[in-house]
């Protein structure tokens, strides 16, 4: 099994590729491949496998995360023959990615410490100081009519 790209950004989608093969010497049946991470990989009815024969498919994995997932597939099958009919097969494997770069931020307000931000505290704390210098005004004002 093999996931690809195997280096994804995060929201990029996935595609797995999955390949069962019968290594033995004997016909495989009810060959089945189950997948709870990653469900549009399971394939509950592969059918029967010869010796040394293989099948492969693709199927979706989603959309990369951080921190990546790892794909485990079980494959089932039972074993055919004289002296063998009956005994189960169970294998799993894993396959991971990994995530690269990070996804480009939406846009939002400003950061503390940008241009933006930094323009936009200047601006406020002028606001403050001229509504400090109006109110010290008006006091000084009130007080000099008062002493008249």
């Amino acid at each position: 099994m093999t996931v690809t790209p195997a280096e994804a950004q995060v929201g990029q989608p996935l595609t797995i590729s999955v390949t069962v093969k019968n290594e033995t010497a004997k016909d495989l049946t009810d060959v089945a491949v189950v997948s709870h991470k990653a469900p549009d990989c399971s394939r509950p009815d592969l059918g029967t496998l010869a010796p040394h024969q293989s099948v492969t498919y693709s199927c979706s994995g989603g959309k990369a995360q951080d921190p990546p997932v790892t794909f485990d597939l079980a494959a089932t099958a039972t074993v055919g023959g004289a002296g063998y009919y009956g005994k189960d097969l169970r294998t799993v494997t894993k396959a991971k990615y990994t995530v690269t770069g990070t996804p480009t931020p939406s846009p939002s307000l400003p950061v503390t410490g940008s241009t933006a931000a930094s323009g936009l505290a200047a601006v406020g704390l002028g606001l403050v100081v001229l509504g400090v210098l109006a109110l010290f005004v008006s006091v000084t004002w009130r007080m000099r009519l008062r002493e008249r």
